[in-house]
């Protein structure tokens, strides 16, 4: 890509308003030399602008960072790299990388003149304030003439993109250890209680598929206990997202919102390195039909740096699509703004048998500030449902914040913030 403009300096202006008035009263006044003055003045500009045309060499450029992917907050490196593809040498060059705002300022450096097939490097450090899909260039490049009445601008070089991912924090504490649907206990213990015939069993956990429990070896032990297979199946949990932007008071993002990502993205990470299947269900993973099946960290974490606020109809089809990958039980993660207290409702529904549910309620309130009557309710509703709550109230750190919720939802019901 390259995009070349030339725009006079406010020298340039000055000379050709000189210029202007000059010939002006020349011609009124009848003085040749006036005249001839304001007409050199009004030809400079023109000549300077057809000079810094002709001195913009061909440039190529290349742009690396490292790395490619990173995390809100974390510094990423870049390398840019301006080679003269022509064979002339240039004029000196001031080159700018063009980049977004909530990645920092703009990076500018003089190169100066490069001989033919000689290339400079720009190197600089971006750390990005936002999660999501940024880009950086092309590079702005720019060129004076001799006499500073002209400027050409150029654009040349691709962009290059980099995947801010939320930021992801580490948490403590097993849902199958909340008192959900049983939990991981002494296994050798409890099946040397069983008949030889009954070998192939073993105790209930947390996503296990309600078809599969064993009942007279339930019977006998008074746990719950599910038939081996030859190849185990993963326990499974569903990771709910409420993008209502009624709820998170914003538009595109907010501050609850980000928040709420951020609390998605480390969960998310924490189940799936305990074992769990995850699968994540957002308007996004519902609309792309991707909502049913098993995702990995790396590419839930590039759907949840994409995801934005969205309309609250959102919320009735995800909820739906969560309904359907619950029905067999396991563990469910939701993580909600306290709002409409119908559609709190419905969430508190999704809880069937055997399955352990969870939920982190994000109590925006007025920006994000201590609690509301709406918060209280929209807990009472899901803990009167047999989910386990933590409510998150502001204002409030992701650092701390977040560990926090999830602790407490390890723990006994709680609520979290002040």
């Amino acid at each position: 890509m390259s995009r070349r403009r030339e725009v006079l300096t406010t020298r340039g202006y000055a000379f050709l308003a000189a210029g202007v008035t000059l010939l002006a009263a020349g011609l009124l006044l009848g003085f040749p030399d006036l005249t001839r003055v304001g007409a050199l003045l009004v030809v400079l500009p023109a000549l300077a602008m057809l000079v810094v045309q002709r001195r913009v060499p061909g440039l190529e450029v290349t742009r690396t960072s490292s790395p490619a992917r990173t995390s809100v907050d974390e510094p990423v490196a870049v390398t840019v790299t301006v080679r003269n593809a022509s064979t002339r040498t240039s004029p000196p060059l001031l080159a700018e990388d063009r980049i977004d705002v909530r990645m920092g300022e703009r990076p500018r450096t003089l190169l100066g003149a490069l001989a033919p097939g000689q290339a400079r490097t720009l190197s600089y450090a971006v750390q990005p304030t936002m999660r999501g899909q940024h880009q950086l260039g092309p590079l702005s490049v720019e060129v004076r003439d001799p006499f500073g009445l002209t400027i050409r601008q150029a654009q040349v070089g691709d962009l290059s993109d980099i995947m801010v991912l939320p930021r992801v924090l580490s948490l403590h504490g097993n849902p199958s250890a909340a008192g959900m649907g049983g939990v991981d206990g002494d296994v050798p213990a409890l099946i040397a209680a069983l008949s030889e015939i009954d070998q192939s069993v073993r105790e209930y956990r947390d996503g296990d598929d309600l078809r599969r429990i064993h009942w007279p070896a339930t019977a006998r032990t008074g746990e719950f206990m599910v038939r081996h297979e030859d190849r185990p199946v993963r326990r499974r949990a569903t990771l709910v997202l409420d993008t209502r932007a009624t709820g998170f008071r914003g538009e595109a993002t907010s501050e609850s919102f980000e928040w709420a990502v951020s609390a998605a993205a480390s969960v998310l990470r924490h189940l799936a390195g305990l074992g769990y299947a995850v699968r994540l269900v957002t308007p996004d993973t519902v609309v792309e039909g991707a909502a049913a099946a098993d995702v990995t960290v790396d590419a839930g974490l590039d759907l949840l740096a994409a995801t934005n606020l969205t309309p609250a109809a959102s919320l009735p089809q995800v909820l739906a699509v969560a309904q359907s990958l619950t029905a067999a039980g396991g563990v469910l993660v939701a993580v909600l703004a306290a709002h409409d207290l119908d559609l709190i409702r419905d969430v508190a529904r999704l809880r069937g048998p055997g399955t352990a549910a969870f939920a982190i309620v994000v109590d925006a309130g007025a920006g994000f500030h201590p609690s509301t009557a709406l918060g209280e309710q929209a807990e009472a509703v899901l803990r009167g449902a047999g989910w386990r709550v933590v409510r998150a109230t502001g204002p409030l750190d992701q650092v701390h914040g977040i560990p926090a919720a999830w602790a407490a939802l390890s723990r006994a019901p709680s609520r979290v913030g002040r």
